[in-house]
């Protein structure tokens, strides 16, 4: 029970630094020691929960895909692997990794067909990360509800946060009104 608390707190922090990098420009001081807090949230779970390959195959993929280009975040990483090497890297399952890594990574690219029905369809799966999702649900057929709990409780973490910093409003602009000029998705971003 205490890494998935920790699960839903890394979602919370990592929004908390997003929200400084995006909307603030990184103005705020105190995206620095929540950075370095959600690392160690993170590189903790990655040394010692059970869904650590979940947490480690979607770092990789944010790393992979340039995600993190933010300099706090990049401190949030690099916190993460420091307490990698103090607590040790995982018994590594490389099927799970893997899976983990391709589906994460999928989640952070932008795809562009002929098809325009497709391409809002796999626009809406990467606004809201739900390759990452799919998967993990997958694997409850293998009994691993714990991947699947564990991703679902950082993004509640994730949004939570987003709702606190940004208020209701936005969440209800957004689903309401298509036209609005901002609107809430997974990956935060501004439309105009």
């Amino acid at each position: 029970m205490f890494y998935f608390i920790l699960a839903f707190i890394s979602g919370q922090l990592v929004k908390w630094v997003d929200n400084i990098e995006d909307d603030t420009k990184g103005k705020k001081i105190e995206k620095w020691p929540m950075a370095i807090f959600y690392g160690i949230v993170i590189g903790y779970l990655i040394s010692k929960a059970s869904f650590s390959m979940l947490f480690f195959g979607a770092l990789t993929a944010q790393i992979l895909a340039n995600k993190i280009d933010k300099p706090a975040h990049v401190i949030g990483v690099i916190a993460s692997l420091f307490v990698l090497l103090f607590f040790g890297f995982p018994e590594m399952n490389l099927t799970f990794f893997l899976m983990f890594l391709v589906f994460a990574y999928l989640d952070e690219q932008t795809f562009k067909t002929k098809s325009k029905v497709l391409n809002r369809i796999l626009k809406f799966f990467t606004d809201y990360r739900l390759f990452l999702k799919l998967i993990a649900l997958a694997l409850i057929a293998l009994g691993r509800w714990d991947f699947f709990i564990a991703v679902i409780l950082f993004d509640v973490g994730y949004v939570v946060m987003d709702t606190i910093l940004h208020g209701t409003k936005y969440i209800e602009q957004g689903i309401s009104n298509k036209n609005t000029k901002y609107k809430i998705t997974r990956k935060n971003k501004k439309l105009n």
